[in-house]
């Protein structure tokens, strides 16, 4: 009897010992930057309803107001606190990172995108994750950039502000 229970207290602290171990290790995430946005953060498409029920995918419009702030009153080519024109733009991925494009306001020749004159660049890394695999493909919990994929299918951008690429002139 005594040899039954030292054996069901052994099992069971075994049983225990087993399952404690067997914990999964926690995924094991990469740095990323602060400034790092997701690309769906950026609205640059809407699905709209047609009448005829039919869906289809459109550019959202946004308003840009270029504005001249903090400008000092000795530069004199600069006019402090004007701003200048708005303008209905369309924001659009380029490889060179998040182009702002102006509208055509001649709506006979809106449908072509190249009547869209460029605006202003945001200039960018794109980047994405995945987790690292070991030999047999299993995931190792270890996260790691994916640098196989093309920079349209990254999902997340990583803006460079300093190097923002102004492309059109505002009187």
């Amino acid at each position: 009897m005594k040899n039954a229970k030292t054996f069901k207290f052994l099992a069971l602290l075994s049983a225990a010992a087993i399952i404690g171990c067997a914990k999964e290790k926690p995924y094991d995430v990469q740095y990323r930057a602060v400034e790092l946005m997701s690309k769906s953060n950026f609205v640059t498409h809407e699905k709209v309803k047609l009448a005829d029920g039919t869906e289809v995918e459109r550019p959202v419009d946004y308003i840009y107001v270029p504005m001249i702030l903090g400008t000092p009153m000795n530069v004199t080519d600069a006019d402090p606190f004007f701003q200048g024109q708005e303008k209905l733009v369309h924001l659009k991925w380029s490889e060179e990172g998040l182009e702002v494009r102006e509208v055509e306001r001649d709506g006979r020749f809106a449908d072509n995108s190249l009547n869209q004159y460029p605006v202003l660049t945001i200039p960018g890394e794109y980047k994405s994750f995945r987790c690292r695999e070991d030999a047999y493909g299993e995931c190792t919990n270890v996260e790691e950039e994916n640098t196989e994929l093309e920079w349209y299918d990254k999902d997340n951008f990583l803006p460079k502000f300093e190097a923002l690429k102004t492309k059109e002139v505002n009187m």
